[in-house]
Order: structure tokens, then sequence, then C-alpha cells
């Protein structure tokens, strides 16, 4: 009787098969496969601070909403937004979104330190409280990082939001359209750079990866993989 082998499936991003052929390198975090870099870049830590964009769809997030939802994050030890669109950094460095009254984002952003890994996250798995219901967000959206002092200039052509920084601060969350995508764009900047999370709806993925970096393209933009933001 033929043996059978098993291998262990690891989560992929959305975008897989546009990395591969871009021919970027793969490591497992956590069961998800991430882009590190890609091959045909020396130095993408320097392209990051002046323009890059990273897939970090494989990043754990989840959501919540229902009445008691803010009752319940703050019971779980959670530092919960006092105000709808905006974003507060956990203790163990994720990032809570608020955007509602009662809807909630929770992003796996302790990624993107240099020591980053998705243990600890939260998962809002168990709802004791019936006033509250899950929103799932791994698989509904992909999730991309802007990074990079072009980055406003960038986001700019595709979106009517003004991104500067007097009018858009480290935190700050906007619910709106990415080349005529409905879109979340959070910003979470990373030592001093500016980097803005952009989440658009799974199906259209490849779209908005190419939309922004057409519009990256004028300031010499490039996808970057994880290392160049942990960088």
């Amino acid at each position: 009787m033929p043996s059978v082998r098993t291998h262990t499936l690891q989560r992929r991003s959305m975008l897989h098969r546009w990395h591969r052929r871009k021919g970027a390198q793969f490591a497992e975090q956590d069961g998800s496969l991430i882009v590190t870099r890609y091959g045909s870049q020396a130095d993408e830590g320097s392209a990051a601070r002046k323009l890059g964009l990273c897939d970090l769809s494989t990043m754990p997030r989840t959501g919540v909403t229902g009445a008691g939802s803010t009752d319940w994050l703050a019971a779980l030890g959670l530092s919960v937004p006092e105000t709808p669109n905006r974003a507060v950094r956990q203790p163990g460095g994720d990032a809570l979104a608020r955007l509602s009254d009662n809807e909630y984002l929770l992003l796996g952003t302790r990624w993107l330190a240099r020591d980053g890994s998705p243990a600890g996250f939260t998962e809002f798995s168990d709802h004791p409280d019936q006033r509250v219901y899950a929103l799932p967000r791994l698989d509904s959206h992909c999730c991309l990082a802007l990074t990079g002092t072009h980055a406003v200039e960038a986001l700019s052509k595709i979106c009517a939001v003004d991104f500067r920084p007097h009018a858009f601060a480290d935190g700050n969350v906007a619910q709106t359209s990415i080349a005529h995508l409905p879109a979340i764009v959070i910003r979470h900047d990373l030592h001093q750079c500016p980097c803005f999370l952009v989440l658009v709806t799974s199906v259209a993925a490849e779209y908005a990866l190419e939309a922004i970096l057409d519009a990256m393209a004028e300031f010499h933009g490039s996808p970057v993989g994880l290392q160049a933001l942990q960088s």
C-alpha cells in the first residue's frame, strides 16, 4: 500500500503568485508565509524609507462589533480608542482601530518590530457577552503597508483624503476609497518613518497593489519585504 505524505498547510497571501513572479523570497512565521525580501533589490531598508510597499495580508487581524464591544474589549485589558477613526497601539505592539461607535479592528502590528512575533495576539473567538459579535478580517481583506517620505504624495494620487501630517497624524483612521475601491487606511508610523496600512477587499487585492505601485512610480517606489519594515 503506498505511503501517504502529509504537508503542513501554510497560510499564504492572496498576492502570493504575484510575489513569486517578482522574485520574492519567503519565510514562515507562525504558520504563514511572508515575503522577507525581493532578490532584485540590494537595500530594501533604504527603499522603504523613501517609498516602499509591503504585503502584510497574512499578518494576524480580527474584528468585533456590537453594543457591548467597547466594554468587552476594555475588560480584556486592551486600550480602547475614545472616538471612531482612531487607532491605539497596545502594550504588546498590536494596534486597535475604532471604526465606529461599536466596531473595532485589531491588527497584529507587533510583526513590524525587529523581533516581531504574532505570539500573544488576541483572537476574538469567544464572546460570553451576547452583545458582542466577531468580524473576521484575515480573509476578507488584504493589508498593504505603504512607507516612506513620499508615501503621502503617492497616496494623494489615488485618494482624496489629506494625508499630510498636520491633517492625518499617527493613529488616525480613514474609511475612504483608494483607486475607486472601498478602503480602510490607518497611519501607523515606524520609528518616525511615515507608514500607512491600507486594507481593501481580498477579491481586488492585485488591482489595489498594482494601482498603488503605479502611483508610486513617479517617486521611484518599489515593493519591499517585511525585513525592510523591521529595519
